[in-house]
């Protein structure tokens, strides 16, 4: 998490963001690397204590867990926002906007419920709630701007994103570490 927040400080990971930003690569294209360090960390993480039990690293995670189940459940828990949506009419659909109702929710699920919920707990028999709650702070602190001074909006949306996190991790927890459960709400 470190690397994330402060790799823009770094002279070449700097350099390697303005020089994209100058040929005009859109900022959710540059801001690819963020995706991939969760994910090579988690996945990394959940190999190395693959090594150590009897699971592998997909099930470790909760990634080989039944995928159909819960993403229909999930379709249909979100049917009032879909229908909210065509109400009001939707965003114009384009690949950033699906960057976002896709590759985030995954990698914040494999990062925040994945790597720092499921594998201290089914790989180290960690109690959960302490574990999921500190995730769950963290998870909420990663959507509040670290660049401005804090507000009461930047103090609910910690509060709201942090209640999300402490809730998908329940859910991960209560669907047997099934990890697509949050991922499909999330999305």
């Amino acid at each position: 998490m470190i690397l994330v927040r402060y790799r823009g400080a770094t002279p070449p990971w700097g350099a390697l963001h303005r020089r994209l930003h100058e040929l005009g690569v859109p900022s959710w294209i540059r801001n690819l690397d963020v995706p991939l360090l969760m994910i090579v960390a988690s996945l990394l993480t959940a190999h190395y204590l693959a090594r150590r039990t009897d699971r592998t690293a997909g099930r470790l995670l909760g990634l080989r867990s039944e995928i159909a189940k819960p993403l229909v459940l999930t379709f249909l828990w979100t049917i009032p926002m879909f229908v909210v949506g065509a109400i009001h009419g939707s965003p114009r659909l384009h690949f950033g906007l699906v960057s976002m109702v896709v590759v985030a929710p995954f990698v914040e699920e494999l990062y925040f419920r994945g790597l720092m919920v499921g594998l201290p707990c089914v790989a180290c028999g960690t109690r959960f709630w302490p574990v999921a709650l500190f995730a769950a702070l963290l998870f909420g602190s990663m959507h509040v701007s670290w660049t401005s001074p804090p507000t009461i909006e930047s103090g609910l949306t910690l509060l709201v994103t942090g209640a999300g996190g402490a809730f998908y991790a329940w859910l991960y927890r209560r669907w047997g570490w099934n990890l697509w459960v949050p991922i499909g709400l999330h999305a």
